[in-house]
């Protein structure tokens, strides 16, 4: 049974329930609008149009929501997506400054602020702002030129790569911390080792995330490429480790220190401890659930809303829905207890959203996320073989100087808790701690019985 207390402020609502867990992130669309036209865009980009949420209703998302997380982590999250989030930067620096303001009045813990920008507003007064209100963003660039540009472009078929590049290269000189992401394609897949070569020597970036457009068909010929574009990539990797320079690649680095020993998981946090909210007041398991170009009245109706506006408030609904989320490492599909990699890699059964996408189920891979997945494995066998041949430690950097933390995540993605007490450095599959997936505080809320890396690394010592 879901409860509803009420605090002296009478629009500071929460809900507590004995079986949900508590809520860590969320993320809030600014803007259905965009300022550019990426054809592989999950929120269908050629239905983006300037639908922009209201300052008094994203206020209100804030008060019903932010109780919840009790406040007392280091690293609960707001983060701001789109469309493009800082087409409405004005909006997002008083949200911030409104959230600020409420976990002071509630004496809750400062949270942090984030999301992804395509980089073409990422100028250096906003880098600068950032910095100063715990918000830093991950900026969007899938390689060089002509491989960004093949699904990135302006509309009207307008490059803004020249933009973005040199917005990153203005951000690394305020931010050294700055960190990209990459979509990868696989039509632009043979350009990969070249782009990294691209983001390190010209743009001296060197913590790096990529994610697949699964949607693409990742045949035969594109996976051999893949293979092959790993395998230069991690030599270049050790090589320059070797040089003195630490280059981070999110996936492989992650695979390569996973541990074995593997508790059931969920793929994330989504639907228990991350959400993500649309500009008509909307809340989905994650942002990948909320699809643009449609009227409230057409959101309203769809089955994959788990919280609605009620009145002046909201009311969590699709409970049974979102349990399915909750319980999904009881329900383990027979795809993944069947599968070579599934105990050893940082593949939990692929990402809710895509599943859903591509085959209509949570529990069902399509085939081009498990191939992939499997090149990913391997490539992180190799990369920590190679590693350990050369002497060398994969770890992950910080973005408060490199810094190491104890704690562990079965995340695989970017980690914007970095900075904080909960900083995630690498896997261990021996924790049953859930991430809250993409671009939002990914360690989710920790098993109090669930012990440290540290804790298992001085057992084993002893044993």
């Amino acid at each position: 049974m879901i409860k509803k207390q009420e605090t002296d402020d009478e629009r500071v609502l929460y809900y507590t329930s004995e079986t949900l867990p508590q809520p860590t992130a969320t993320s809030i669309d600014l803007t259905e609008a965009c300022n550019m036209a990426c054809d592989y865009c999950f929120t269908w980009s050629k239905y983006h149009k300037r639908k922009t949420i209201s300052y008094d209703l994203a206020t209100r998302i804030i008060d019903w929501w932010l109780p919840q997380t009790h406040g007392k982590r280091n690293n609960n999250q707001i983060s701001f997506w789109g469309g493009e989030p800082l087409l409405e930067w004005d909006l997002l620096k008083s949200l911030v400054h409104y959230t600020n303001n409420l976990c002071e009045k509630l004496g809750y813990n400062p949270f942090e602020f984030g999301g992804t920008t395509n980089g073409i507003l990422y100028t250096p007064d906003k880098v600068e702002w950032c910095l100063k209100n715990r918000s830093l963003f991950l900026v969007s660039l899938d390689g060089i030129k002509h491989v960004h540009d093949k699904h990135r472009l302006m509309p009207g078929g307008k490059s803004g790569w020249d933009t973005i590049v040199k917005n990153l290269k203005d951000a690394k000189k305020i931010a050294p911390q700055q960190k990209i992401r990459s979509s990868l394609s696989d039509d632009t897949i043979e350009y990969f080792f070249e782009s990294i070569q691209f983001f390190v020597e010209e743009l001296g970036l060197t913590d790096l995330a990529f994610s697949p457009v699964f949607e693409d068909s990742w045949n035969q010929k594109s996976l051999e490429i893949l293979e092959e574009q790993f395998d230069l990539t991690i030599n270049y990797v050790i090589k320059k480790a070797k040089e003195g320079t630490e280059i981070i690649l999110k996936h492989l680095n992650d695979e390569a220190n996973i541990s074995s020993d593997k508790l059931p998981q969920n793929p994330c946090g989504a639907g228990s401890g991350y959400s993500g909210w649309s500009v008509d007041g909307f809340m989905f398991p994650c942002h990948r659930f909320n699809k643009h170009g449609l009227s409230t009245e057409e959101r309203s109706k769809l089955t994959t809303i788990i919280a609605r506006p009620k009145g002046d408030s909201f009311e969590y609904c699709n409970e049974d829905w979102r349990r399915e989320f909750i319980e999904w490492k009881n329900n383990i599909p027979k795809q993944c207890k069947e599968c070579d990699i599934y105990d050893n890699s940082v593949c939990n059964g692929g990402c809710y959203a895509i599943n859903w996408d591509l085959t209509g189920s949570l529990y069902e891979q399509a085939d081009s996320v498990c191939n992939f997945n499997k090149i990913q494995h391997e490539a992180g066998v190799k990369y920590r073989e190679l590693a350990k041949k050369e002497g060398i430690q994969l770890k992950h950097s910080s973005w408060n100087g490199g810094q190491q933390k104890k704690e562990s995540c079965t995340c695989y993605n970017m980690c914007y808790s970095e900075g904080t007490p909960d900083e995630i450095i690498h896997i261990n599959r021996r924790s049953d701690t859930t991430c809250v997936c993409y671009n939002a505080s990914y360690c989710g809320e920790k098993n109090p019985q669930c012990r440290t890396v540290k804790q298992l690394d001085e057992q084993k010592m002893k044993g």
